[in-house]
């Protein structure tokens, strides 16, 4: 099966809440990939994802490269509509890598 399970058409709200639940969970990394792997899969099929930006970079503190692979993908697509974001975006990938 592998990773088609990620390729569902989500809303973005759904998927906030995903993503805000595995933030506090105790499995965090796996969970924040999990939800990471359905952001980009939404964003590969043409779903509008950039709602999700703030809480997307706030994934960053977990320190897991796979983790900082898909934000940074992810920061790529939409760093053209959050222009205002890209520079803090970039300061703060400078610290984390």
């Amino acid at each position: 099966m592998g990773d088609s399970k990620y390729f569902n058409k989500g809303k973005a709200h759904e998927i906030k809440a995903m993503l805000a639940a595995a933030q506090t969970s105790k499995k965090r990394e796996k969970k924040t990939v999990a939800v990471l792997k359905r952001i980009i899969a939404n964003v590969t099929m043409g779903n509008d994802m950039s709602i999700l930006y703030p809480q997307v970079l706030q994934t960053l503190e977990v320190q897991s490269l796979e983790i900082k692979k898909m934000v940074l993908l992810f920061v790529v697509v939409y760093a053209k509509k959050n222009s205002e974001l890209t520079e803090q975006v970039i300061s703060l990938l400078h610290q984390v890598f």
